[in-house]
């Protein structure tokens, strides 16, 4: 009977969430290379050993570095393409490391990650930015970077960079340019919230189970709002009626408009169609 209720009793999904809603945990735990590519085993007793392509604790800091040596707080996704091959770098010097006498120097996390329970931030969300010049502006969340506690909002809390460094610029004569680059809002300072969708104004959230206690949603802390979603029975209904009339028609019939230059009911007819 214990074990039965254990079973039946609803799962904490958004705890193997990482980064998006519905993106599994062990997929950005392999593109980080924090997956052990071997594990020793039944060693009488003694705790198993891991031999890992890049150290779990090697911490990969929030910076971009340019070519003029300045570097600002961004930070790309791990599966993407510029992030995935500096972590390829890291894995050969770790490698290089364990068969040579080089140290490899771990880089530490400076800022604790905040756990799974309190994380309700994702990709897509409508939130508000709480500081700097862009304070009460509303805006999506475009990225999160989950080890920094970081948040990114399109098109807000922005800063300008310029992009040619000035050798390129003595040597080729190029103008300079310049770019804004979306700087991170921390979560863990209260640097950006949610948006409840009762009144549109700030708040926290946190997990609760749903009236039916199947599953854990987001909850407004302030008035205990569920965020609105259209259900998937609703959504996969097929409503779409296909005619055989024009957009201004379908109009005309739903307003009961009157058919415009119509005179006699052979005008209604429809002219022959040829298909070549």
């Amino acid at each position: 009977m214990f074990k039965t209720t254990i079973l039946s009793a609803p799962k904490r999904n958004y705890v193997n969430l990482d980064y998006a809603r519905h993106m599994p945990k062990a997929y950005v735990d392999r593109m980080k290379r924090h997956v052990p590519t071997k594990v020793y085993d039944n060693r009488f007793g003694a705790p198993p050993v891991h031999r890992w392509a890049v150290p779990p604790d090697d911490y990969k800091p929030l910076l971009k570095d340019f070519d003029d040596g300045s570097r600002i707080l961004q930070a790309k996704r791990i599966w993407e393409a510029e992030a995935f091959h500096q972590r390829l770098e890291r894995e050969r010097d770790h490698k290089s490391a364990l068969l040579s006498v080089k140290f490899f120097r771990k880089r530490r996390r400076i800022l604790p990650q905040m756990s799974a329970e309190h994380w309700t931030i994702f990709p897509g969300d409508q939130v508000e930015v709480m500081i700097g010049p862009d304070r009460g502006k509303k805006g999506v969340v475009s990225h999160v970077i989950k080890e920094e506690n970081a948040v990114f909002v399109e098109g807000l809390h922005k800063k300008l960079v310029e992009t040619v460094p000035e050798e390129v610029m003595k040597v080729y004569e190029l103008p300079q340019t310049a770019m804004f680059f979306e700087q991170p809002l921390f979560v863990h300072k209260g640097e950006v919230k949610l948006i409840d969708p009762n009144d549109n104004e700030s708040c926290f959230a946190k997990w609760m189970l749903n009236e039916d206690k199947t599953e854990y949603i987001r909850v407004s802390t302030r008035t205990e709002v569920v965020g609105k979603d259209t259900p998937a029975d609703v959504a996969l209904l097929s409503t779409y009626e296909p005619k055989l009339s024009t957009f201004e028609e379908e109009i005309e019939q739903e307003m009961g408009l009157a058919k415009r230059g119509i005179k006699d009911e052979k005008d209604l007819e429809r002219p022959k169609t040829f298909w070549y």
